[in-house]
């Protein structure tokens, strides 16, 4: 697959080593020369364009018109619709992908032809949401001999484990369900008919190396 990003900072260059690691053939455009030098120590010289992929002829150079996918990666949301808009009213690319800084020019882009967003507030929103998942966990007790840890997590109402059967959601290997603390309610052993609720204070006993598996298994 050949992939066209344009902007090669933090993310545009990251994004280029990820999908070339997955072999794919990546180039990217980057109107800075500083910028596009770093870059291209990064992912080689080669795969690098320094122009602005705002201008058709820039794209062009790229061969835009074999480009499965463009990714628009700059921080400036107008450059980022013009280049969208060229690579696929001129360049018929199959897939436009750009991110988008301002969440009140998200519906423009769709509009305007943009295939799929990337709401930079939405990532932000992601990676906090995802803090506070592995912080919905205690430990209560640490077994170093056997490197175990009894630990008690909170089922949020989001996860997808929420009315499930206990038997029917999958724990890491050798993870044994101790118990659940639900509201008023006695603890309660589980069974094969007790199910998660939101809320729900669970207790795992866990290998230390599969906490976070663990708690992705019942958080998500």
């Amino acid at each position: 697959m050949y992939v066209v990003i344009m902007g090669g900072g933090q993310v545009g260059s990251n994004l280029a080593k990820r999908m070339s690691e997955q072999g794919n053939e990546v180039l990217i455009l980057e109107n800075d020369q500083i910028q596009a030098d770093l870059v291209g120590k990064k992912i080689g010289d080669d795969s690098v364009i320094l122009g602005d992929a705002c201008e058709v002829t820039i794209q062009e150079k790229a061969g835009m018109v074999r480009a499965d996918i463009f990714f628009a990666t700059t921080k400036k949301d107008e450059d980022n619709l013009i280049a969208c808009q060229i690579a696929k009213g001129k360049f018929n690319v199959k897939r436009t992908i750009s991110r988008v800084h301002n969440p009140d020019h998200e519906e423009i882009f769709l509009k305007m032809g943009v295939d799929n967003i990337v709401s930079d507030v939405d990532l932000m929103l992601e990676k906090i949401e995802g803090f506070l998942v592995k912080t919905a966990f205690k430990t209560l007790y640490v077994n170093e001999k056997t490197e175990t840890s009894l630990i008690k997590i909170a089922i949020p109402s989001n996860s997808h484990c929420v009315d499930q059967l206990v038997k029917d959601v999958k724990l890491p290997d050798k993870a044994v369900l101790v118990g659940i603390y639900r509201a008023e309610l006695p603890f309660i052993r589980p069974n094969v008919e007790t199910f998660y609720m939101a809320g729900d204070q669970v207790i795992v006993s866990v290998k230390n190396s599969d906490i976070d598996a663990l708690v992705d298994a019942l958080t998500i």
